[in-house]
């Protein structure tokens, strides 16, 4: 597995991302995008080789209590589609969204940039980090 971490600006990466994650969509690779913030926090996005797009919110369940979200992140979350952990077909340990068409990029962007400014509350002036990891099975 390759992995490559960058350290940018928070505004940069929210910029990009929707060029980034339409690139690695139509490489046909899986590749997951993890944005990393303070206190472990993360939302990521996997682009699949099948082109099928999936978005996910850290959950409780890996927050220190610092950190935890409140009842009222959860709505926002929902409000947004975010689909709670553990519910579907594919149960999945965060809270997350799927799509199985690429025109659904600035979708995605949109609800990982409202999950990070809304529901982490990660200012705009803050650094993060950028993990791309090719999950490509060899």
């Amino acid at each position: 597995m390759d992995r490559t971490y960058r350290n940018l600006a928070f505004g940069s990466v929210v910029a990009n991302l929707p060029e980034l994650l339409l690139r690695h969509l139509l490489s046909q690779e899986r590749v997951a995008l993890i944005i990393e913030v303070s206190g472990d926090r993360y939302v990521q996005f996997l682009a699949r080789e099948d082109q099928k797009l999936i978005v996910e919110c850290i959950s409780n369940r890996f927050l220190d209590d610092d950190f935890r979200l409140d009842l009222d992140d959860e709505m926002r979350l929902l409000d947004a589609g975010f689909s709670p952990p553990g519910i579907e077909a594919e149960p999945h340990p965060n809270w997350w969204w799927s799509s199985d068409d690429v025109a659904d990029v600035m979708v995605a962007c949109t609800m990982g940039a409202l999950a990070l400014v809304e529901v982490l509350r990660v200012p705009r002036s803050e650094r993060v980090t950028l993990v791309e990891r090719n999950l490509a099975i060899t």
